[in-house]
């Protein structure tokens, strides 16, 4: 078994109503619990968009990317293979909402 990262960028749910966001919610929900189930699902959140990227010689305010590009949260998958780990992936709610799912094994040390 391996370890994935997946980096979940975009998925606006502000100009959901009221009874979609909470359904969009329980979509989560169930995302996460059937996977839990699984052993797949390891952990994640989302982020919050204030944050700092930082380099070698400066300090830049904002994170990288806006909108669809901006990153809005992770998750922690265990899976076999890299094709499995998108298949998982493929389920997201984040997609419903215009998000995407970039899943990246994680390189054991």
């Amino acid at each position: 078994m391996a370890t994935f990262l997946c980096v979940l960028r975009g998925g606006d749910t502000s100009k959901l109503s009221k009874e979609a966001s909470a359904a969009h919610m329980q979509q989560w929900g169930a995302y996460m619990q059937e996977h839990q189930q699984t052993g797949a699902y390891l952990g994640g959140a989302p982020l919050k968009a204030l944050g700092a990227q930082v380099s070698s010689d400066e300090v830049v305010k904002e994170p990288a990317g806006k909108g669809k590009r901006r990153i809005s949260g992770y998750m922690l998958l265990e899976a076999r293979t890299l094709v499995s780990a998108t298949k998982i992936a493929k389920s997201c709610p984040i997609l419903s909402v215009g998000g995407t799912v970039e899943v990246r094994p994680i390189q054991p040390m």
